[in-house]
């Protein structure tokens, strides 16, 4: 791990500090807790041993930047979750998205449409 520590004076009395780390974190130890909360709801991703986070779909986004990229609102984002047509992972209290859900859901509703 690499750490930086900028201190920047802004005014007399103000100043601000920055940090910057390169952390490098064990995909297995985070596969495990991922697996222990997926298997907590129905709704939710679950991932194999072999799954790579770095294969494109397991891009994972926060229901804020699913929001912006369906150009609809955040409460639209958790109705779909609520009601099955969105899965996502829960990782501590955080939800993510993977971005091969959105578009599952994407193809779905084109599929619909047409």
């Amino acid at each position: 791990m690499t750490a930086r520590i900028t201190i920047e004076r802004i005014s007399q009395q103000a100043v601000r500090v920055s940090l910057t780390a390169d952390i490098e974190i064990s995909v297995n130890a985070d596969l495990a807790r991922v697996r222990a909360s997926a298997g907590k709801a129905a709704n939710r991703e679950t991932f194999s041993p072999g799954t790579s986070l770095a294969a494109p779909g397991y891009e994972l986004l926060t229901v804020e930047e699913t929001a912006e990229l369906l150009h609809v609102g955040r409460d639209n984002v958790y109705y779909l979750l609520r009601t099955g047509q969105l899965r996502s992972i829960k990782i501590g209290k955080l939800r993510r998205i993977p971005r091969a859900r959105i578009a599952e859901l994407v193809a779905r509703l084109e599929s619909q449409s047409a």
